[in-house]
């Protein structure tokens, strides 16, 4: 509730035109990698995959230089960009990513990633799968 109250403030204040600023996407897969940490990182990288067997439009999320997971499959619109304008790869977005215990006592992990609102301003949000905004 406290970060809906923040970001209310901020676009009322500073985003007059309440232009969007991030667009959140879920880390797909991120409980099948080893070495991940909960936190916020902002050392985050997408990286755009060609040759995916399961999607042919893939992008790999790297949080302080490990493999943390996918966006979620199918988003031939932001591959595309990412192919076309930035060589298959940008840096400057933001992750988060949470820590906790399934009902079966096991540990499990949910990470959200954004785009910064600088790459964010030239997408079309309707072309975009998997994502929130804010």
């Amino acid at each position: 509730m406290l970060i809906l109250f923040i970001i209310k403030k901020i676009r009322k204040h500073y985003n007059p035109k309440k232009e969007i600023l991030f667009y959140m996407f879920p880390i797909k897969g991120i409980n099948y990698r080893k070495n991940i940490k909960a936190g916020d990182h902002d050392n985050v990288s997408l990286m755009a995959i060609t040759d995916n067997e399961y999607d042919k439009f893939a992008i790999k999320i790297i949080v302080d230089g490990e493999f943390y997971g996918w966006l979620p499959a199918g988003n031939e619109y932001l591959h595309k960009i990412l192919i076309e304008k930035y060589d298959g790869f940008i840096k400057g977005t933001f992750a988060e990513v949470t820590k906790g215990s399934g009902a079966d006592g096991n540990t499990y992990y949910r990470g959200e990633v954004a785009l910064s609102c600088i790459f964010s301003k030239e997408l079309d949000p309707t072309k975009l799968i998997g994502a929130r905004y804010l």
